[in-house]
């Protein structure tokens, strides 16, 4: 085993097993680095800012899904979602937003993102999310399709 390690280590570059794991020790901790976090913010008396950071993939939905909705769609909260710091969006964090902007319509509320990194929007785009999702670049753009939408 320590043979199998200290080959694959030199081929990687590393002279030893220590200096080896102690780097995949710091690349998993990176990855932790990218966990999820969402800060909820009110604007006015209907409408919520949420402001997401990390990555909406698998483990990033399951840990704040539960949250986001009962934030937003009990209350009919009307959302503006800032995506400015989420740099990876999955089919997971596609299913999440569109399942709470579906909650919120029948509730006669709306969510609208903005802020969208392009790497991100490229996939929006290749799903054709703002046939039912407003994207916005800027959050006054993203409040105006709110209001405009509730209005």
């Amino acid at each position: 085993m320590v043979s199998l390690d200290r080959r694959f280590g030199a081929e990687a570059g590393f002279t030893d097993v220590f200096t080896f794991q102690s780097q995949l020790c710091r690349s998993e901790r990176a990855t932790l680095s990218f966990a999820m976090h969402m800060d909820i913010t009110p604007v006015s008396d209907n409408v919520v800012r949420v402001t997401l950071t990390g990555r909406l993939d698998t483990s990033g939905v399951d840990r704040i899904e539960t949250k986001f909705t009962a934030a937003l769609v009990p209350a009919a909260n009307n959302a503006v979602v800032d995506l400015s710091r989420v740099d990876l969006v999955t089919s997971m964090g596609i299913r999440m937003l569109i399942s709470a902007a579906k909650s919120l319509k029948a509730r006669r509320a709306t969510l609208a993102l903005f802020g969208v990194q392009a790497n991100v929007n490229q996939v929006f785009e290749a799903v054709a999310l703002h046939t039912i999702i407003p994207i916005c670049s800027t959050e006054a753009e993203a409040l105006a399709a709110v209001a405009a939408v509730t209005d």
